[in-house]
């Protein structure tokens, strides 16, 4: 399955593509466990470096290819990018299209929501559920930041 990792309030073309091989029957409860995993990285991130920080696509995909089984397809689905813009009130947690001459099937997921549909209560367990516990998974967790310092302008 390709998923495209985007954020509502970003510029729509630095989405990143990534993907996975996944049993179609199982599409709805994996794209679940995704989303959940994204925003589990998210509350690490704020846990690790900053409560204000959030993790852009190319962040995201990065944790996701080294612990998570995906691979980053970006270049093979870049020329399909604009068949996956939509008008802001059309946002979700996840959209799904179908893009190019072969309508491949492509779910987007936006990070921030991501994010938010999994606050709450549960979020420690949430977080222990779907995270790897690991020295070097915080580790790769808090070097996140300089691809943020990065991003910030000088002054």
């Amino acid at each position: 399955m390709i998923y495209k990792l985007d954020h509502f309030f970003d510029d729509a073309f630095n989405a990143v593509f990534i993907e996975k091989l996944i049993d179609p029957k199982n599409l709805g409860e994996e794209t679940l466990k995704l989303i959940e995993i994204i925003g589990s990285i998210q509350f690490r991130l704020e846990e690790l470096v900053d409560k204000d920080m959030f993790m852009n696509a190319e962040q995201a995909a990065y944790i996701l290819e080294k612990y998570f089984g995906f691979k980053t397809v970006t270049n093979e689905y870049l020329p399909f990018i604009e068949e996956t813009f939509l008008p802001d009130e059309e946002w979700d947690v996840f959209n799904e299209f179908a893009v190019g001459p072969k309508q491949v099937p492509i779910i987007q997921i936006d990070l921030y929501r991501a994010r938010e549909s999994c606050c709450g209560p549960d979020y420690a367990k949430l977080m222990s559920e779907r995270l790897p516990k690991s020295e070097k998974f915080d580790k790769d967790i808090y070097a996140l930041k300089a691809f943020y310092e990065k991003a910030l302008p000088s002054i």
